[in-house]
């Protein structure tokens, strides 16, 4: 399932460059270089790195700030294995999406954040703690909608690949992130819930 996933951010990374350089086609900017600092140039929406006057190499981005280096302006933001990030990376591409116009019609921003729930106190927690409380939907599903079966043609997993990865993980590792079942404190020296509650 992880591979799977890893497939997926990949096509996500691969898509949203060629949706920024189609867009770049679509409707061109000012292609002048303007002067970052002696190694870059900003180019339009790409930030130009020059390594020698034969060799340049480009970047999509846009440059916001001298530390803060973002994409093209998109409508739609995907954040996946958010349980793995850190919650300040996920934080500042939260703002990132904006309502654009679109051959007449608006599209709303949105941001679609997914993740296994692996751990009990890290961002997909926290995400979820958020969600309640604004009331976001939230939606979860498992492997076994993909199972193939008589009653699901369709679906693309197959039992015997199931059965595989089931003694290739660890047990808690399958039943927090296939089985989805809540993340726990077990083997922790430090349980951090219980901490909490004694202050």
């Amino acid at each position: 399932m992880r591979r799977y996933y890893w497939a997926a951010k990949t096509v996500t990374q691969l898509n949203t460059i060629l949706l920024q350089n189609i867009e770049a086609q679509l409707f061109p900017q000012d292609s002048r270089p303007q002067p970052i600092n002696p190694r870059f140039n900003e180019v339009g929406v790409h930030c130009e790195l020059i390594e020698g006057h034969d060799n340049p190499m480009h970047a999509v981005v846009r440059v916001t700030s001298e530390r803060n280096l973002r994409p093209t302006q998109i409508t739609t933001q995907p954040l996946d294995e958010i349980d793995e990030m850190d919650l300040f990376v996920l934080e500042s591409a939260q703002g990132q999406p904006m309502d654009r116009i679109i051959n007449g019609e608006l599209v709303e921003a949105q941001t679609v954040m997914s993740s296994t729930h692996q751990y009990p106190d890290k961002t997909m927690s926290e995400m979820l703690r958020r969600a309640r409380d604004a009331n976001w939907p939230v939606y979860q599903w498992c492997y076994k909608e993909n199972l193939f079966t008589p009653e699901n043609p369709d679906g693309w997993l197959t039992q015997k690949q199931v059965d595989r990865k089931r003694v290739e993980i660890p047990l808690h590792m399958w039943e927090t992130e296939y089985d989805l079942q809540e993340p726990s404190f077990e083997g922790r020296a430090i349980d951090t819930v219980a901490v909490d509650r004694c202050f």
